[in-house]
């Protein structure tokens, strides 16, 4: 019915908005952390980030196309290329920050990491765990496990962080 369509949507809606809060948050938080704890990051380390930001971008714009992959940080002009670069620099700061908590506070993937992680992306996507684990089994675990423990690091922060701005 058109009414049970409103509300499909109406949540659908609600999960984007919180979504997006949660990313705000997250970014602040990161953000942060990287100015109360200035570091160097490596040149290559940016520009190698910001071509394959330039690449991602470019295959979504193409629909996928062969010819993303010949996308380059050159082809972009100054106002683009610098914000490219800036978001890689925000980027590759975020994954130094966030591998030194990890490493500090002795975070790390327990078994039923793994498991929960699968089944929350299934419940996401609609598609069925197995399927899932099987084409991460195939190519892309490390990627998925880095985010679980990525995901895992941040969420530790996060309770952190709310515990200091309530108390």
């Amino acid at each position: 019915s058109v009414e049970a369509v409103r509300e499909a949507l109406r949540s659908q809606l609600l999960e984007m908005m919180r979504d997006r809060a949660r990313d705000r948050e997250v970014r602040s938080l990161i953000q942060a952390l990287i100015e109360r704890n200035p570091f160097d990051v490596p040149r290559p380390m940016v520009t190698e980030r910001a071509q394959t930001l330039v690449e991602s971008i470019a295959a979504q714009l193409m629909d996928g196309m062969s010819q993303a992959m010949s996308a380059s940080l050159d082809d972009l002009d100054d106002e683009k290329r610098s914000q490219v670069l800036e978001e890689a620099e925000f980027s590759s700061r975020r994954e130094l920050i966030l591998e030194a908590v990890g490493r500090q506070e002795g975070i790390r993937l327990e078994d039923g990491d793994f498991d929960a992680g699968i089944e929350a992306m299934a419940a996401q996507t609609g598609q069925p765990a197995e399927a899932l684990r099987s084409a991460l089994l195939r190519g892309g675990m490390s990627r998925f496990e880095a985010k679980l423990l990525d995901d895992k690091i941040i969420e530790w922060l996060l309770e952190r962080a709310e515990i200091v701005t309530e108390g």
